[in-house]
């Protein structure tokens, strides 16, 4: 069984209309678990992909516009065992956190990064970046962040938030 069918990618909308923080609607927790169990079924490993992150991220300021049923999400991925990585955005910077089989991935972005474990609003001075990731076939997952040095961002260092 090749890659392709070896991983089953979950794309989930966390996003609220006219708010930072993010939400799963129920309808969004159900085509979690009902993707979770074709996963189980076909013997696949699961990606879970949101916005929002599901954990605190140790800043204050952000950690305010965070998932706001993290523990409905989190309980509902610990229920199978095929997960084994939950990928957001959202946070502008890397962050890892392995609970079990999964891997929890923050990723930076491409334009500026939030400065990590801030109290009010900050931009830290990496340069913008992705993050690579390698799925292999045994359920592995390999990631390497890049940074495009040569960028010409100049952000807004008065702004109050992004």
């Amino acid at each position: 069984m090749g890659l392709r069918n070896r991983w089953r990618f979950i794309l989930l909308n966390s996003a609220v209309p006219e708010q930072v923080a993010g939400r799963l609607a129920p309808t969004e927790l159900e085509y979690l678990q009902e993707q979770l169990q074709r996963a189980t079924e076909q013997q696949q490993y699961a990606a879970v992909c949101l916005h929002h992150p599901p954990y605190l991220m140790e800043s204050q300021w952000l950690d305010s516009s965070i998932l706001e049923n993290s523990e409905e999400l989190l309980s509902l991925l610990g229920k199978f065992d095929c997960v084994r990585a939950v990928l957001f955005g959202h946070v502008h910077q890397d962050w890892e956190y392995r609970q079990g089989a999964v891997t929890f991935l923050g990723c930076p972005s491409t334009c500026v990064q939030f400065k990590p474990e801030s109290e009010k609003f900050a931009v830290d001075s990496n340069a913008p970046g992705i993050r690579q990731l390698w799925f292999h076939p045994d359920g592995q997952l390999e990631t390497e962040i890049l940074r495009i040095v040569d960028a010409k961002v100049v952000p807004d260092r008065v702004a109050v938030g992004y």
